[in-house]
């Protein structure tokens, strides 16, 4: 008798770059081999376009770090936060 490993769903199977966020559609009730699927996500990144995102053929959603100015512009604004949060006297 053979027995076949079930792969495990604990780690992804995309290989994402540093900083991208990896979730599993499939966890959400979503096929992404659904024949409207390209349309439903098209219009979902137009909605979401602060974020560069990416679908693997595993059907995993990348959300990609930021990048350029929009990902400078939110680390200058967590700098500035932080700087803020931690000057004395600041209410």
């Amino acid at each position: 008798m053979t027995i076949i490993a079930k792969p495990t769903t604990d780690t992804p199977t995309a290989i994402a770059p540093d900083g991208a966020i990896v979730l599993r559609l499939s966890a959400l009730g979503i096929d992404h081999r659904a024949a409207d699927f390209p349309v439903r996500f098209i219009e979902f990144c137009e909605q979401n376009d602060l974020y560069e995102m990416e679908v693997t053929a595993e059907g995993e959603l990348l959300i990609l770090p930021m990048t350029g100015y929009q990902g400078n512009k939110q680390e200058l604004n967590g700098s500035i936060r932080a700087a803020v949060t931690r000057c004395p006297g600041h209410p």
